[in-house]
């Protein structure tokens, strides 16, 4: 629903976020084919997908609320379709090592943010150097816990600083930040 989609940016704005996040996927491409059978999602599938068409309307949304306009993809196609539009990219944690993704989302020089999810600190590593390898000037770290809703005691937040020290030798000068999924 555009309106839906404009009442978020809106309001964000208005609570003083700089940036908003979407997603772009098709659901035959990223669940597998016993979940998109299952009798529960059987009429609301195509109901989760973000319509290509949106994109002009909520990057201009974004412009006059003052506003970052940020989306993940979730196939190789959409990076190039998000690219005149979106100021940052967003790799989803569990889309981390899909280095392809990474290297794609990177060329374009435009901001890119990853989320670590349940990777491993070599996994991590590996989509780093990817983005550093592909061009990448500005990457964001997101300490993230795949668990909806995070308990607070398992937060963690304390990785951030193992990250810090971890990747402060890099060629570029890595952000680091929280991806909260906690109440």
């Amino acid at each position: 629903d555009l309106e839906r989609c404009f009442k978020f940016i809106d309001v964000s704005a208005e609570v003083g976020c700089s940036a908003v996040k979407f997603q772009l996927f098709k659901i035959d491409q990223l669940f597998a084919a016993e979940v998109l059978t299952h009798p529960k999602f059987q009429n609301k599938k195509r109901d989760w997908e973000l319509p290509l068409e949106f994109i002009p309307e909520l990057k201009r949304r974004c412009l006059e609320r003052g506003v970052q306009f940020g989306c993940t993809p979730f196939y190789l196609d959409a990076v190039s379709e998000l690219e005149p539009y979106v100021d940052f990219y967003k790799i989803a944690s569990y889309e981390l090592n899909w280095t392809e993704l990474v290297r794609r989302c990177a060329k374009t020089k435009k901001p890119l943010v990853i989320s670590t999810g349940m990777s491993t600190f070599d996994e991590i590593d590996q989509a780093v150097q990817a983005a550093i390898n592909s061009g990448c000037m500005d990457l964001t770290v997101l300490h993230c816990v795949s668990g909806y809703p995070t308990p607070i005691d398992e937060a963690n937040l304390a990785v951030l600083a193992t990250y810090a020290e971890r990747y402060q030798q890099k060629l570029i000068s890595i952000k680091f930040g929280w991806s909260d999924h906690s109440r």
